[in-house]
């Protein structure tokens, strides 16, 4: 059984190491990958790029700022573990939830350019602190914790959906792409609230389980997740000609997570098994 005063400087230790790499991580990463992307991204198709940097323009940098709001967020919960304080670990929670986010959308634009995914140097530690956080810290049993991770890779999948879709309104607009705009532009900000719903979601597992207004998140969110996501999907296969579009991840793991929020019983046993194991 682990002590509260084991927990407590496991707490203070990944929370704390969380704040570096928010912090000095990020800013050190983006100054170093940020015009070497820009530039990639620029390049024509046929020469790697995407023809547009409105991408990195745009969504770098808010994700940059995000990743050091994490920081922050570390640090003060970093303050209450040695403060002994009750929403130390909540905080720390909400931290990496972010945290996760910021640090794994960034690789995204860099490996379709062929730059190298130097926020995997964030990411993969901040997936360490969440399985110390949650398993050790918080003492939360498995499946809890492997449930809140799905739907925080839904999370991630619909806000890249959402991401993706303001870049292919670029391509309309500046006559990279025939058709698909009015589709892009309605689905842009359907995607983006199911990605908020996905992390309240999240959170809401993880420390909030028993609470009922959980599961309306939740469902709230696969729906808007499939709605937003599949058409995308659907029309970009077709402009791609069959190949099968990164649009569908997000949309195909709302579906299962769909059924878990919609059905009563099933998610009341759920809860139940959860609580037993």
């Amino acid at each position: 059984m682990t002590t509260e005063f084991q927990k407590k400087y496991v707490g203070i230790i990944t929370t704390l190491i969380g704040a570096i790499l928010g912090i000095i991580g990020t800013w050190i990463l983006f100054v170093l990958s940020y015009e070497p992307l820009q530039a990639a991204m620029l390049l024509p198709p046929s020469q790697g790029g995407v023809g547009t940097d409105a991408i990195a323009i745009i969504f770098l940098p808010i994700v940059g700022d995000l990743a050091i709001i994490g920081g922050v967020l570390y640090a003060v919960s970093a303050v209450g573990f040695y403060s002994d304080t009750e929403w130390a670990f909540p905080l720390a929670v909400i931290a990496n939830v972010i945290s996760l986010q910021a640090s794994f959308w960034p690789f995204i634009p860099a490996i379709t350019v062929g730059q190298p995914p130097v926020f995997l140097l964030i990411f993969i530690p901040n997936l360490l602190i969440y399985f110390g956080l949650i398993r050790f810290v918080g003492e939360i049993n498995w499946f809890r914790t492997i449930l809140a991770l799905i739907v925080g890779i839904a999370f991630v999948m619909s806000f890249m959906n959402g991401v993706a879709s303001t870049k292919h309104i670029f391509d309309v607009i500046e006559g990279r792409m025939a058709s698909g705009g009015p589709i892009y532009v309605i689905s842009q900000r359907i995607n983006w609230i199911a990605a908020f719903g996905y992390a309240a979601t999240t959170v809401g597992i993880l420390l909030f389980h028993k609470n009922e207004w959980i599961r309306f998140v939740g469902l709230g969110a696969a729906i808007l997740a499939i709605l937003g996501g599949m058409p995308l999907a659907i029309i970009n296969s077709i402009e791609k000609g069959g190949e099968i579009s990164m649009f569908f991840f997000a949309p195909i793991l709302s579906i299962p997570l769909f059924i878990i929020f919609i059905w009563s019983p099933l998610w009341q046993q759920l809860v139940t098994f959860s609580e037993k194991i």
